[in-house]
């Protein structure tokens, strides 16, 4: 017990005699039911950590760096991505539960049509659904891929809408994205011709979870959504203004805390989790910890 907690027995006890005792012994143990037996029991389900390893607990080289397709003991492609087959899988399944416009035939031909891997590390290959329109397409796949972490999230999506997108057609496409590109670059530094994905990336969390795990701004850099363009609409002074963004992809590893019997302690003791945040920054921001990326073209 701790000294406040000390003191103020002995006071309780000196004012009111047994009877006062009797009432905090009562207290503690109406608590102590209360207390879940097991670390996370009853937690809101944001609260609960996903598996962390620290980034020296990660492989040495993020991404393997060589011609290497295989899938490893863990059933991922050089330990961080989701093999094409297994990508066709979860989609069907997403199509199943959401009830998307999504056919056999898309399927069939999906699976007829995998591209090869590239030899470069960073590329993942990403089957990618585009929804009926590109606020859907947006919501859907953000919702999704914050799911696959189990953590904490924040979202700051309140008066930003999507002002346009590649494709805004429901289909079914693979894209080789190139998620290390352009580290210290901003927006406007990066043409943007069509070489910049934006749904792709959101399916790229949603289907490689490992990377968005492994993202710390150093080895495995954040990513901007430069495909995406926002509006962040508010009042200043009684007049209308309207700021245009880019969306962007923050991770943060860190301990969860709650409050305890001896103060504030880590939610699942030593744990940590991974927390994801879908924020905003300036079209002409640039910074090391992101990149801006693109799609893969063969040399």
């Amino acid at each position: 017990m701790s000294l406040i907690g000390s003191i103020a027995l002995i006071l309780l006890c000196s004012v009111f005699g047994t009877a006062g005792l009797t009432v905090l012994r009562s207290m503690l143990d109406r608590r102590k039911q209360k207390t879940p037996a097991l670390p996370g029991v009853g937690m809101p389900k944001l609260l609960r950590p996903a598996p962390y390893r620290t980034p020296g607990e990660l492989a040495e080289r993020p991404f393997k760096e060589v011609a290497d397709r295989s899938v490893d003991e863990n059933g991922l492609v050089r330990g961080v991505f989701t093999p094409a087959k297994r990508q066709v899988e979860i989609v069907r399944e997403w199509t199943n539960k959401f009830l998307w416009n999504f056919g056999e035939e898309d399927f069939r031909r999906v699976l007829a049509t995998i591209p090869e891997w590239p030899d470069k590390g960073a590329v993942a290959l990403v089957l990618v659904p585009y929804l009926p329109t590109v606020k859907e397409t947006y919501k859907t796949l953000w919702e999704l891929a914050s799911e696959q972490q189990d953590s904490f999230l924040w979202d700051q999506r309140r008066d930003v809408s999507v002002l346009g997108s590649l494709v805004g057609a429901s289909m079914l496409r693979w894209e080789l994205i190139d998620l290390r590109a352009n580290r210290d670059c901003s927006t406007e530094d990066v043409e943007s011709d069509g070489t910049l994905p934006d749904a792709g990336i959101l399916a790229a969390m949603a289907l490689h979870p490992e990377w968005v795990r492994r993202m710390d701004g150093k080895a495995v850099p954040y990513v901007r959504l430069s495909g995406y363009r926002t509006v962040h609409k508010y009042r200043s002074s009684g007049k209308r203004i309207s700021e245009v963004y880019v969306p962007h992809v923050f991770v943060r590893h860190e301990r969860r805390w709650k409050w305890g019997r001896s103060g504030i302690i880590p939610i699942y003791g030593s744990h940590k989790c991974v927390e994801i945040r879908l924020e905003a920054t300036g079209i002409s921001a640039k910074q090391m910890e992101y990149a801006i990326p693109v799609f893969h073209k063969e040399p």
